[in-house]
């Protein structure tokens, strides 16, 4: 116990600065995590509705070009089991939003301790040893986006990532027995049923690894992922037709009109992650063949993340897989060298801190968001019965999407992504196209705004909002407003 306890405690005062920072880091995080926001990041506010949509409707996947026009982007581990967890929990998502919202973070953040558990333990596997622990926790930690810690399936995606790392390595270059290869497959597959894209960096693993080895066998385990996973697909896709493709594939695979997000996020992205780059590189000469792998992983990832970024609304949350393997091959380079840049190292560490303006805004600022989220949830929870009230039966339409968690229940329309532009330009303040969506079921949405299928529409009293209802829905009037929200009805000319 006492050994245990010496090896936790940081042996020098760059590494005891590290693991302060990272605690206090946590505990801000932890803060936020109990917070009434509704959106820490990555349209948080999404995924409690699709809480309430599987509730409503018995059923997560519906036909995406039809009403409600409801799209679910994700396969459906993620949101079955928050499900079963709700329901453990005895939490009403309509009705008890905040602690829904509370449970599906907290798995995120338990998530966190489990990945860099793993991270650390492949370091080890790979060089023995580990020195400067809390120095890669803290810079992994400032590199993970906020979508990490939300109520989002990305954190359980991660998770199953460095699990399938940790036992594929072992069984590539350790012992290959079978039980490193069910645990590595059965995780891959569990990560493929949470967030499907994780399937990208699985095979280029199996690339890498085929190419340096040269041998048809080392890609065998990836054929039985593959077949595993085709497998439960066509089960699903006999029990529900075609419309789990439509939802996962057709509509997720977008590309914006405007490049310039997406090269500056792009930017962004190469700016941070550099040094890490630059070691990864020379870790490919190193002598050790699984040095040589983890590197070349490791830039190749690099790249691909690039591309991912000019999906429309990509985020950072596409580089969680690269972020990890480059840690490792940090981890590998400080233990193989004489590790004694610590000036360059806490530079480092500042740039980060400069880039994550929102995290270094809450590390001081924590306090006048809590309250003001606060305020907001009341507000909105108190607005939504008024609401509810107005509406009754008929089929409402909110354009900023945020609303939709408090009114659940309503006959809601959705369609954001049939006109991506205006939604991003009420959720980002910035308009962003789709290239994809230019479709019939386009037509079919828009028609309902002009025959009075969809009656009301309910939007925040605020520019963006009154310029979308002027522009687009010239046959709805101002009817009266309710608290912070203005409702507008369909009236024909």
């Amino acid at each position: 116990m006492i050994e245990k306890i010496k090896k936790i405690i940081p042996k020098n005062k760059i590494e005891m600065l590290c693991f302060f920072f990272i605690g206090y880091i946590l505990f801000v995080r932890i803060i936020y995590l109990f917070s009434k926001s509704i959106d820490l990041g990555g349209m948080e506010f999404s995924f409690i509705y699709q809480q309430q949509f599987i509730d409503k409707h018995n059923v997560l996947y519906l036909n995406p070009d039809n009403f409600p026009f409801y799209i679910s982007f994700y396969p459906p581990l993620y949101p079955y089991l928050m499900k079963v967890l709700l329901a453990f929990f005895n939490i009403n998502v309509y009705t008890d939003i905040s602690n829904a919202l509370i449970l599906g973070r907290l798995l995120s953040l338990t998530s966190l301790f489990f990945v860099i558990y793993f991270i650390l333990k492949i370091i080890r596997f790979i060089s023995v040893n580990i020195s400067h622990k809390y120095l890669l926790c803290l810079i992994f930690i400032l590199l993970l986006p906020e979508h990490f810690y939300t109520f989002r399936p990305d954190s359980l995606k991660v998770l199953c990532f460095i699990i399938f790392l940790f036992f594929m390595l072992q069984y590539n270059f350790g012992e290959q027995t079978k039980r490193n290869l069910i645990f590595a497959t059965c995780a891959a597959i569990i990560g493929i049923y949470t967030k499907h894209d994780i399937i990208i960096y699985i095979a280029i693993f199996f690339g890498v690894q085929f190419i340096m080895s040269k041998k048809i066998k080392d890609i065998i385990p990836f054929l039985i992922i593959l077949l595993a996973t085709a497998g439960l697909f066509v089960y699903v896709y006999l029990l529900k037709g075609n419309l789990i493709l439509k939802n996962l594939f057709f509509y997720n695979i977008q590309y914006g009109n405007d490049a310039k997000l997406s090269i500056l996020l792009i930017l962004i992205n190469i700016v941070r992650l550099f040094p890490l780059l630059l070691l990864s590189i020379i870790n490919t000469k190193s002598k050790n063949v699984m040095i040589q792998f983890i590197a070349w992983y490791a830039i190749l990832l690099f790249f691909t993340s690039s591309i991912l970024l000019l999906r429309s609304g990509a985020n950072l949350n596409y580089t969680y897989e690269v972020v990890i393997v480059m840690i490792i091959n940090a981890g590998i380079y400080i233990q193989q060298k004489n590790f004694s840049y610590y000036k360059t190292t806490i530079a480092y560490v500042f740039l980060l801190l400069l880039m994550c303006n929102k995290i270094s805004y809450k590390l001081v600022h924590f306090g006048e968001d809590i309250d003001k989220w606060k305020a907001q949830y009341s507000a909105q929870q108190f607005s939504s019965k008024a609401i509810a009230n107005i509406i009754k039966n008929d089929v409402v339409f909110f354009p900023e999407g945020k609303q939709l968690v408090f009114n659940g229940k309503l006959n809601t329309i959705f369609g954001y992504d049939l006109h991506l532009e205006r939604f991003t330009s009420l959720y980002l303040n910035t308009s962003i196209k789709s290239r994809i969506l230019n479709n019939q079921s386009t037509a079919e949405y828009d028609k309902l705004f002009t025959n009075g299928f969809v009656k009301y529409i309910v939007i925040e009293d605020n520019k963006n909002s009154l310029e979308q209802i002027n522009t687009y829905y010239p046959l709805y009037y101002f009817q009266e407003k309710q608290h912070q929200y203005l409702i507008y009805t369909f009236k024909d000319k």
